[in-house]
């Protein structure tokens, strides 16, 4: 959630037009006393088939949270530079490291918005993260949710789990607006994303 798109001034509810600023420099303040964002982390304990784990997901988190705050004008472009740095070339996957699950448009998109807008990404790493999108496009050319195709082969590995859908309109505008910025930033490669909401349209897709 962004934190400016929630506070606006509603007469009914008693709050007058200083109210919001008031109540984004209190969550500006809450955020600030864990500069870690740990409590953004998602744990699933309950374990993947058989691999018994306690999986750990907080990249997309904490560059949600970080976006927001750059948003609402916070200079944390020192801790952005860090979360990308933190996150390793190749897929970029929702549990860090774990294999069992593919990198996904969600995380991709974030990212390359978060580097467009607030620098600390290099083309290689970003390079790296958009092979696994150009290997996974399906001939309709639409971003699909999970990139389950690296460029050598299947992005999994071990059981991991199957997902019902691979067809998510918000990733996918994630996604895009991701790719649209960094190229807008003139960091990577030639970016063109065409959405047709109609499903009768010719669907034109290109990296």
């Amino acid at each position: 959630m962004r934190l400016q798109g929630w506070l606006r001034p509603d007469p009914q509810a008693g709050w007058t037009r200083a109210d919001p600023q008031a109540a984004l420099a209190a969550a500006l303040a809450f955020l600030a006393e864990d500069p870690s964002l740990s409590a953004t982390r998602e744990l699933q304990r309950w374990g993947v088939t058989q691999t018994g784990q306690t999986l750990r997901s907080d990249w997309f988190q904490r560059g949600i949270v970080l976006q927001a705050e750059a948003d609402c004008g916070l200079d944390n472009r020192a801790r952005i530079h860090a979360l990308l740095a933190e996150i390793p070339n190749g897929g970029l996957r929702w549990y860090g490291a774990w294999r069992g699950i593919p990198p996904d448009a969600d995380s991709l998109g974030l990212m390359l918005q978060l580097g467009s807008d607030h620098g600390g990404l290099s083309a290689e790493k970003a390079e790296s993260w958009l092979a696994f999108l150009r290997a996974s496009l399906p001939a309709d050319g639409l971003i699909p949710t999970w990139f389950y195709q690296g460029p050598d082969g299947p992005s999994t590995e071990g059981e991991g789990w199957i997902y019902a859908r691979n067809d998510c309109a918000t990733a996918r505008t994630t996604a895009a607006t991701g790719l649209l910025a960094w190229d807008a930033a003139g960091w990577g490669p030639t970016s063109r994303v065409w959405l047709r909401s109609s499903p009768d349209r010719p669907r034109r897709r290109t990296v």
